[in-house]
């Protein structure tokens, strides 16, 4: 029993070289508040790894991660997506900003409803939402919650990343604007 004790106890650091600390708390606009979410990180190689976390420390290895966070109220869920670039051996606690405007999808098991919205209204007419530096973020005309035609999505420099454009049924078509290059410089 004390070899095996010993065996372990030599093999654990070995194990935590290059693992990096992650926990993210999440500032939300619409509350003025930080908060505690529920999100999941996935490793962006060949066995696409997850991990799910709230509140708590996580050790990752180092690589890109496409991480998925999910806001809540009593009827709609609202995904919202990032990525990040994890070195090693660093202490990543950031407190990531969350968007106004959002897609809320209903909660009910295979519902078609689905609405923008800034905070909680209901996004209807032009709609604009900036980051923390005063850059747009998204920009587009919404009717009653549903997007009509473009919907333009920017990076925090103010350069265009992405185009959503729906059409009258709401079918979705996106155009990247060099979406690889962005992912892998942010």
């Amino acid at each position: 029993m004390k070899y095996l004790v010993l065996v372990i106890l030599l093999f654990l650091p070995i194990s935590l070289i290059g693992q990096s600390t992650v926990k993210f708390s999440f500032y939300d606009h619409c509350t003025n508040s930080v908060i505690a979410l529920w999100y999941e990180m996935t490793l962006l190689d060949e066995g696409a790894t997850s991990i799910s976390a709230k509140d708590s420390i996580l050790s990752v290895e180092p690589g890109i991660y496409s991480v998925i966070v999910w806001r809540e109220n009593e009827d709609f869920n609202s995904p919202f997506y990032f990525s990040i670039l994890i070195g090693n051996d660093k202490t990543y606690n950031d407190t990531i900003q969350l968007p106004r405007i959002s897609c809320w999808y209903e909660k009910v098991l295979n519902s078609q409803k689905w609405e923008y919205r800034y905070c909680s209204r209901i996004c209807d007419g032009n709609e604009v939402d900036y980051y923390v530096n005063g850059s747009k973020w998204i920009e587009g005309t919404f009717n009653n919650g549903k997007p009509k035609g473009k919907i333009k999505y920017y990076d925090e420099d103010g350069t265009l990343i992405k185009i959503d454009i729906y059409n009258r049924n709401g079918y979705k078509t996106t155009k990247f604007n060099d979406y690889i290059r962005y992912i892998k410089n942010n």
